[in-house]
């Protein structure tokens, strides 16, 4: 990944949780989620992102081992097909 899409895909995580923070996010037939009263800003790890890269290519649907993630969570998804353009994931 380059220097350019980590930045985008930052920021747009950081939007989205400033977003939630303030209560203006809105979920279809739910309406309006609540606010959050102690949303960090997230900081960018690289270290992380090797490991998440690493634990991908193996194509396992289990969640790496905790010991691997530097006391953080872990959110796992499958998405179908082929995306040959990483950059419009941060959209």
């Amino acid at each position: 990944m380059t220097d350019a899409l980590r930045k985008r895909f930052h920021a747009a995580h950081n939007n989205l949780r400033s977003k939630l923070a303030k209560g203006n996010i809105y979920f279809e037939g739910k309406g309006r989620l609540p606010s959050a009263g102690d949303m960090y800003y997230m900081t960018y790890d690289c270290d992380l992102e090797a490991g998440a890269q690493q634990h991908a290519s193996g194509c396992s649907l289990k969640t790496s081992s905790s010991s691997s993630r530097k006391d953080v969570g872990e959110n796992t998804r499958v998405i179908a097909g082929v995306n040959r353009y990483p950059e419009l994931a941060a959209e």
